[in-house]
């Protein structure tokens, strides 16, 4: 649903690398504010003839990954499926092997799938599922996770154990998900960070409560407000200054593509920025800040044509500053 801001411009038919495959009818291919599309197409199962892997939208689930194997597909229009909530997914194919690597969020969690087709199930394997999460601002609670799934093994950090699994596929593989995310997670570190302290007039507010914006709104510059942040999206769609957004998003360049087409807008079409000022015009912010860090907070929003959207936008404080990060 998030993506409304892109739909009016993009068809959403296959890239001509991959036509010999035909979308679900329930399924729109994915395309980046570059209009580039995440797909690779080349020999997955060894017959000669490309294969497909395409991330797609759909309204009932969302971010989605599709397979198309060619010895399935040509005989029996078989393809593969699974729920994949992220929109910045990688693809390489080498000795054999697919490899999805994936961001999640605010970039700071990260997945790895590495599959490789298995000639007598006629299927892909998961040979191995990675983890890595990158901590919080003071990088505590990182870690790395492998697991073998052909050895039977799991890595955290430095810490090892043993499994016992069955042969996960390109079928099964979504059920083991929420398995793959518990293995390990007596290993992994505890996420430390000191508690948030706002000086008021006498007053301390920690983190754990819910921020009373209003009560900053004389002693801070505006950029230190999420709520101000999000609310100039919203004016700027109603008044068509388009160029106010330019600023707004991360300085360092780690927001995602949803955010950094916000934020450039000015450069777009008239057609975009009129559908732009559609979707973002009617926008409002839906309730308190929840601040998840000492550096990063979510601002809930509703916002469409009839206001039927409701996400969470979020934020990174940088030197003071909040700005756009991902929604």
């Amino acid at each position: 649903m998030k993506k409304l801001l892109l739909s009016f411009s993009i068809g959403f038919s296959l890239c001509a690398a991959a036509q010999d495959y035909e979308l679900p009818a329930n399924f729109r291919q994915y395309f980046d504010y570059d209009k580039n599309p995440q797909v690779l197409s080349t020999d997955f199962d060894g017959d000669a003839i490309k294969d497909l892997i395409v991330t797609c939208e759909s309204e009932d689930y969302g971010y989605c990954l599709l397979v198309f194997l060619s010895s399935s597909y040509k005989i029996a229009g078989n393809y593969f499926w699974f729920p994949w909530e992220s929109d910045m997914n990688y693809f390489s194919f080498e000795n054999g092997e697919l490899t999805i690597s994936s961001s999640f969020g605010v970039g700071r969690f990260g997945k790895t799938l590495k599959l490789k087709y298995d000639r007598i199930i006629k299927n892909m394997r998961l040979i191995e599922y990675g983890e890595s999460y990158l901590g919080n601002y003071e990088q505590s609670g990182a870690y790395e996770k492998t697991i073998d799934l052909v050895a039977n093994t799991f890595t955290v950090n430095d810490q090892a154990g043993q499994l016992s699994l069955e042969t996960v596929t390109l079928s099964n593989i979504e059920q083991y998900f929420d398995y793959f995310l518990e293995v390990g997670t007596e290993f992994m570190p505890d996420e430390e960070s000191e508690m948030i302290v706002y000086e008021t007039d006498g007053e301390t507010i920690d983190d754990e409560e819910q921020l009373d914006i209003e009560y900053f709104e004389d002693e801070v510059d505006v950029r230190d407000n999420p709520v101000w942040l999000v609310e100039k999206i919203f004016e700027v769609a109603n008044t068509a200054a388009y160029y106010e957004l330019y600023s707004l998003c991360d300085p360092l360049e780690e927001n995602d593509g949803d955010t950094r087409s916000i934020c450039q807008i000015a450069d777009a079409t008239e057609e975009e920025q009129s559908a732009f000022s559609g979707i973002f015009g009617p926008g409002t912010v839906t309730g308190d800040v929840i601040y998840t860090s000492k550096t990063t907070a979510k601002v809930p929003i509703t916002f469409g044509y009839d206001s039927e959207v409701n996400e969470e936008m979020n934020v990174v404080l940088r030197d003071g500053k909040w700005y756009l990060y991902s929604f």
